[in-house]
């Protein structure tokens, strides 16, 4: 509906799936063709944003897929309110938002990448995670929109009334304190916290002989 498109600011981050304005989906696929929508590459392909840069097929023409689930869009809009913000508040921690994100994306691969998780949308979970999901690509990019959406609330989920319920999820599906932070490069001291709290970290000292 903009005179001039573009493709806005925060559209471009990992966890931006629905139009807060029209409340649907947005498109991460040309319906036609497939092909998944890279906003450099139309840049530098002859053809606008408001096309395809695979086959051409105006992308304005999309069915629209409103959003039905009340309670998920507000665990999604959540991830928009801390954007904006710069931090989010978890109990006593105020916690920079590049810093949450980094612990969302982590858990988000954490969940796709384990086949035995047991939580309250334990059905939808078992459908995303049944997907094959490569090492060695963005486990976000194998994931439709909607499945990014569902799995983004899920996760939204565990930090309410934090530290309760992310105990909750540690404790239900048995996490030990090196499967939170395996693979990450940089640990919030926040969350280090929280999960020492909940599983303390375990230091295996060694004999010395002299």
């Amino acid at each position: 509906e903009d005179k001039i498109p573009y493709i806005r600011k925060e559209n471009r981050i990992i966890f931006s799936t629905f139009c807060k304005k029209h409340k649907c989906f947005l498109v991460d696929k040309c319906p036609k063709c497939q092909t998944l929508i890279f906003p450099f590459k139309m840049f530098r392909n002859e053809f606008t944003y408001e096309f395809c840069n695979n086959c051409g097929f105006e992308l304005a023409n999309s069915e629209i897929k409103y959003i039905r689930n009340e309670y998920r869009y507000k665990m999604n809009h959540k991830l928009f309110d801390v954007l904006n913000k710069g931090y989010i508040e978890l109990e006593n921690y105020y916690i920079y938002s590049f810093l949450f994100f980094d612990v969302i994306a982590h858990i988000s691969r954490l969940i796709l990448m384990n086949k035995r998780f047991n939580m309250s949308e334990k059905r939808i979970l078992n459908y995303i995670t049944k997907k094959k999901i490569s090492k060695a690509k963005s486990s976000f990019s194998q994931l439709s929109i909607k499945e990014q959406f569902i799995l983004f609330s899920v996760i939204m989920n565990i930090f309410e009334e934090f530290p309760q319920r992310f105990k909750l999820f540690m404790l239900e599906n048995k996490l030990s304190n090196f499967e939170m932070i395996r693979d990450m490069k940089k640990i919030p001291f926040w969350y280090e916290q929280s999960i020492n709290i909940i599983s303390p970290k375990i230091i295996y000292q060694s004999r010395m002989i002299t």
